[in-house]
């Protein structure tokens, strides 16, 4: 939906909608997840669900804010763990917003720029992606992806020494 938006609005414009809308739609699965099935998935859950709720809640704005901006883990389940782990939801708009920009810039770049491509009337050159406006978008979204890579390595690194 982001490239779409990128697409169809341009970065900015495109960028903003992509992130209020996509923090809508995650209050929303929020809320029904907190008020619908966080009962039944808590009991289902039992001890390792408490342990994961005592140290969420040492820092929530943290976890969330991590969980949002490192793709470690998909996007619906991100919405979904923080109203287990009664998360306030203050807490959970604020991560979500500011967790979501830098990849929604990304790929709302990355539809403007293919956007760009849509409205050339000359016939497209290889060379065209070495050009900025096709170039970083690119570079952002393979460093998106390789975030979780570098997460995973330093966290290893981690545990390795201690």
């Amino acid at each position: 939906m982001s490239i779409t938006g990128g697409l169809l609005f341009g970065l900015w414009l495109g960028c903003i909608w992509t992130v209020v809308s996509a923090t809508i739609g995650a209050i929303a699965l929020f809320l029904v997840a907190r008020y619908t099935l966080a009962n039944f998935l808590r009991q289902r859950g039992g001890l390792v669900i408490n342990k994961m709720e005592a140290g969420f809640n040492e820092n929530p704005l943290s976890y969330m804010l991590f969980l949002r901006l490192i793709p470690v883990f998909p996007f619906f389940f991100v919405n979904l763990v923080p109203a287990l782990l009664r998360v306030r939801l203050k807490i959970y708009v604020i991560g979500t917003f500011f967790g979501i920009i830098p990849g929604s810039l990304v790929y709302t770049w990355l539809g403007d720029s293919f956007g760009a491509v849509v409205e050339m009337d000359s016939i497209i050159v290889s060379r065209i992606i070495f050009e900025p406006r096709f170039l970083f978008p690119i570079i952002g979204l393979a460093t998106l992806a390789l975030l979780p890579v570098v997460y995973k390595k330093l966290n290893s690194k981690v545990y390795t020494t201690s």
